[in-house]
């Protein structure tokens, strides 16, 4: 209650749902990570999911809508994924895990179960369009995984489910999706998020299109509408609304505005593409949910963001 009493303070548009998982991690006295399993972890986590569902999906005058959220492809039991299906089939409402996210997961469940995570996903039948994939950077054939065999790519393209690309997260680590214009050319729905600091979407833009022409070694590769069409429509489409992500008659009155007209811009022949390349969050200028102005002149209106820094700041 105190996080959607957040999003009703804060007036952003929100799908959230909370997370859970059979397992809980910890790293034994040399320092190897071990999982602690426990159905009825799992179990729990399900029912307090569905009870959170029920009781707030379409809180804050519609700005809330609630999915399911089982943790990670290695850190839940089939079951309790197949669980999860059922649920959300049951309830009206969308799924995402986090799935190939780590070397450690892909190894773990090609131990455990002798195929791919999206290869399991695929088995149990949990992949469809009401469901994303949060990163899904180790699929079969991605250079880190010495893995030629099977097409994950093409399994998640059949299925329709979409994939949630975080690219700053993997580049901090060293790592590039393999590319972002292959997923999107195997007909697969891309969004773009940020997962890190800084949480500033145009700049995942642009690193997504960097991490896609260094990975495909063509700077024809991520191109600016491209990037510029997952952090929209296909935001919207993961969501399964046709009322979000593009101004058009009958959609939301979600509007961002950013101000091109500043010297570090220079000439802007293709606004998309200085969006896309130049662009970061100090230059939004106002920002719209449902026909409210939150963000003007740069400024949020709600709250004092100074005081809310004074109050985050680490004190020495």
């Amino acid at each position: 209650e105190r996080y959607v009493d957040m999003i009703d303070q804060v007036g952003i548009r929100c799908a959230a749902g909370p997370s859970y998982k059979n397992v809980s991690f910890f790293h034994d006295q040399e320092g190897r990570l071990e999982y602690d399993w426990d159905d009825e972890r799992g179990s729990h986590g399900l029912r307090a999911a569905i009870s959170f569902a029920k009781k707030f999906n379409g809180a804050c005058s519609g700005r809330v809508s609630a999915q399911l959220f089982p943790g990670h492809v290695d850190s839940c039991t089939p079951a309790l994924l197949q669980e999860t299906r059922k649920a959300a089939r049951e309830l009206g409402l969308r799924v995402q895990i986090h799935a190939t996210i780590n070397l450690f997961e892909f190894h773990t469940v090609m131990q455990r179960e002798r195929c791919t995570p999206i290869e399991l996903l695929q088995k149990i039948g949990f992949l469809d369009p009401e469901v994303s994939l949060s990163h899904c950077i180790f699929i079969s054939g991605h250079s880190w995984l010495a893995y030629p065999y099977g097409d994950d790519l093409k399994i998640i393209a059949d299925s329709g489910a979409s994939v949630a690309y975080s690219p700053l997260k993997y580049l901090k680590l060293g790592i590039v999706m393999e590319s972002f214009d292959r997923y999107r050319q195997a007909g697969i729905n891309m969004g773009i998020g940020t997962d890190t600091f800084p949480k500033d979407i145009l700049s995942d833009m642009r690193y997504a299109a960097i991490a896609s022409r260094v990975a495909e070694k063509s700077f024809l590769a991520g191109h600016p509408r491209d990037v510029y069409n997952a952090i929209t429509l296909g935001g919207a489409a993961m969501l399964g609304r046709d009322d979000l992500g593009r101004l058009h008659k009958g959609a939301k009155a979600d509007i961002t505005i950013v101000n091109l007209r500043d010297i570090a811009f220079g000439a802007v022949r293709d606004p998309i593409r200085s969006l896309m390349e130049t662009a970061v969050s100090r230059d939004v200028r106002t920002v719209i949910v449902d026909g409210e102005i939150l963000v003007d002149q740069g400024k949020y209106l709600r709250l004092d963001e100074q005081e809310l820094l004074d109050r985050v700041q680490i004190k020495g």
